[in-house]
């Protein structure tokens, strides 16, 4: 990594920008990603405590994929020769396991099996084993799973959880995608769950199945990330270039 990649650096776009370096570092950590010669897959997550300061910060980002001035060692995350941060909660992100954030008040569900994704060129995850035990397609085994997972957290049901969102674009078609959310609806129902159901992705794309999921689910997002902001034609797939437009058309019809 260049010199430019230093505190004099940090200090020039923190002024720049009227932001605090603090900011800056998370922009640089999730563009840039880490490097370390402890980890043996191509992704993790993990919470960073910053030195010097109470700033916790999570992190999902790929490791040895791309020239970083970021170093993890012995728990320590490094930037030009210091130590900016201690690292814990620290594992591999695999896509295809859940997990708890907001201090156990929303739960991330990875909800089908990654072996039907396609994949787009850039994807940092595309590249990772599949797990085909995470294919959540019947009412029993996704209430299995969603049981499995609160229990885990020390609580017997789903009535002090606020969020769920479903991270998953691997569903073979945009039926089968509202089947299971409303599958999980139901069931989240049946486990006292009275909070807001997500759902990031791009395979929900008709008005007319997005009109139906509002009415069968009182509190539902819908939400999905820009990607990219380049060559989007190049590297991502035909669905999801032109998911901006389609989803300004949901909303000034929805807003009548």
């Amino acid at each position: 990594m260049g010199e430019e990649y230093n505190f004099d650096f940090l200090e020039t776009q923190a002024k720049r920008y009227n932001i605090s370096n603090h900011e800056i570092f998370i922009i640089m950590i999730n563009l840039f990603g880490i490097a370390s010669d402890e980890v043996n897959c191509s992704r993790v997550r993990f919470k960073l405590y910053f030195t010097h300061s109470d700033i916790e910060q999570f992190f999902a980002v790929s490791v040895n994929t791309s020239n970083t001035p970021f170093f993890l060692e012995s728990n320590k995350l490094w930037y030009d020769q210091k130590v900016i941060g201690i690292i814990y909660h620290f594992e591999e992100d695999t896509c295809t396991n859940s997990y708890f954030r907001r201090n156990k008040t929303a739960l991330t569900l990875n909800s089908n099996c990654r072996s039907t994704c396609s994949g787009c060129e850039f994807c940092g995850t595309y590249s990772l084993i599949p797990d085909d035990l995470y294919n959540l397609n019947n009412y029993t085994r996704l209430k299995d799973y969603l049981l499995e997972c609160i229990y885990s957290v020390n609580q017997k049901d789903f009535s002090k959880i606020k969020y769920v969102t479903v991270v998953s674009g691997c569903f073979c078609n945009e039926f089968e995608l509202l089947k299971h959310l409303i599958q999980l609806y139901e069931v989240l129902e049946s486990l006292e769950f009275s909070g807001i159901i997500g759902y990031l992705g791009f395979q929900l794309q008709t008005y007319d199945e997005l009109s139906l999921l509002i009415k069968k689910i009182p509190f539902f997002d819908y939400i999905f990330t820009l990607e990219c902001f380049e060559q989007r034609d190049t590297l991502l797939k035909t669905k999801k270039m032109w998911i901006l437009k389609r989803f300004s058309l949901f909303y000034r019809r929805q807003s009548r």
